[in-house]
């Protein structure tokens, strides 16, 4: 699941994966995966489809900033706001579950999905709209901050209007392209990982190579279980990066090519270098699908990484 892997801690920007990259969307993490992220357990997704039906219900996001910096900030200190305040029309009992969802103390949340849904129950005893049962049942198998996103705001695949013409209120439009922008990034970043885990595959073979050669055993058993975990990496690495395409795929190919770019003038602004390489593979790869030429796999992944490591 991705409701934002990326975390703060000590003043500095750390992550829980191998690379030591920032990876999530800041926008659907709560308090303590910002703070206390050795701390987080089931009811930090609570917190985050929380988030999701906030937005569901509003159209816009509780807490936003210019930077990831100023929306994490507001995560862990600013007051919720009342959904009712953006849509009048939300019933009191729904914008309470909201917000007892969204609690800053993982303690004065709900504990479970199963006791969410019983709290956005109808008086009458009436479920709530498929939407919402959808929206919970995929917190535990999806990203709720872009699969769930992609689900309630379907992205067309059709041309925009002409003139640049876009029939959605503003505050819809930016959320989608916002989204857009984090399946890019996300993406981007989990083929780096994928490229890490390759490279380091190829020094753990010439270690195999070299302890066979010396003859080692627990050496040798050594690196074949450190190979065994590489590849495991590998496997659902790809996967995932492959996910992300698919998501893609689903968005409108204009606001798909401005986002690439977007993301590319920033990483240029940081010169980040080896990262605007991963992102032209990834657009590359993006590409080459809308053509019809077939998904990414471990070998196509393989190669890729290959070559950029010759560079």
């Amino acid at each position: 699941m991705d409701f934002g892997l990326s975390i703060m801690a000590g003043g500095a920007e750390k992550s829980l994966t191998a690379t030591g990259l920032a990876i999530g969307s800041p926008w659907y993490m709560s308090p303590e995966q910002i703070v206390r992220p050795r701390e987080v357990d089931r009811r930090t997704d609570i917190y985050a489809l929380g988030i999701v039906l906030y937005e569901m219900l509003t159209g816009g996001l509780p807490f936003d900033g210019e930077t990831d910096f100023e929306v994490k900030e507001q995560q862990v200190r600013a007051l919720t706001p009342d959904p009712r305040e953006k849509n009048p029309e939300i019933s009191s009992q729904i914008a309470e579950a909201v917000l007892k969802a969204m609690a800053k103390d993982p303690a004065e949340r709900f504990q479970d999905c199963a006791e969410f849904l019983k709290a956005i129950e109808r008086p009458e005893g009436r479920r709530p709209s498929k939407r919402v049962i959808a929206a919970l049942g995929g917190t535990l198998a999806v990203s709720a901050g872009i699969i769930v996103y992609l689900v309630v705001h379907p992205m067309s695949r059709t041309s925009p209007p002409v003139n640049g013409g876009d029939d959605r209120p503003p505050s819809s439009a930016a959320a989608e392209r916002k989204i857009v922008y984090n399946v890019i990034q996300s993406g981007s970043e989990k083929a780096w990982y994928a490229c890490t885990q390759f490279d380091l595959l190829k020094r753990k073979e010439a270690g195999l190579r070299s302890a066979r050669l010396i003859q080692d055993a627990t050496l040798e058993e050594g690196f074949k279980k450190q190979i065994q975990d590489l590849r495991g990496n590998i496997a659902s690495a790809v996967r995932e990066y492959s996910g992300f395409l698919d998501q893609l795929a689903r968005v409108d190919a204009t606001i798909a090519g401005e986002e690439f770019a977007k993301y590319r003038a920033e990483l240029e602004a940081k010169k980040a270098l080896e990262q605007i390489s991963i992102a032209q593979v990834m657009r590359r790869h993006y590409e080459q699908q809308q053509k019809g030429s077939g998904r990414v796999d471990q070998s196509l992944m393989g190669s890729d990484c290959a070559a950029l490591a010759k560079g």
